[in-house]
């Protein structure tokens, strides 16, 4: 599969579950960017396992932390942030989110030796 076979393929941001689209629109929200899943500056790969497809939204907050550092600043930080979160992506992205991080969680031994 070529890379922009594989781009046409994403529909949602890896990290929040919006729609996202490989071509400019008019929401900042809805355009597709890829993030190295592990910085570059942390020691990240500079490969194609290491991109994930993200939002502007969550690429520019997400900034170069790794994903536990990302989910500790946006989840550990009060409860009351964790309901702005909700509110802010809708319970369907949030849950998602959580899903995903949970998931990363517990497979964080196979992403580091890839």
């Amino acid at each position: 599969m070529t890379t922009r076979t594989a781009l046409r393929s994403i529909t949602s941001c890896f990290y929040c579950g919006v729609p996202i689209s490989p071509t400019p629109v008019v929401q900042e929200t809805e355009r597709l960017e890829l993030d190295h899943f592990s910085p570059l500056s942390c020691g990240g790969p500079d490969v194609v396992t290491n991109l994930v497809p993200a939002c502007q939204r969550c690429n520019r907050a997400k900034k170069a932390m790794q994903p536990q550092e990302w989910a500790n600043e946006c989840f550990d930080a009060s409860y009351d942030a964790i309901r702005r979160l909700r509110w802010l992506i809708g319970d369907s992205a949030y849950w998602q989110l959580i899903n995903q991080l949970n998931f990363v969680q517990a497979n964080a031994s196979l992403i580091e030796q890839s």
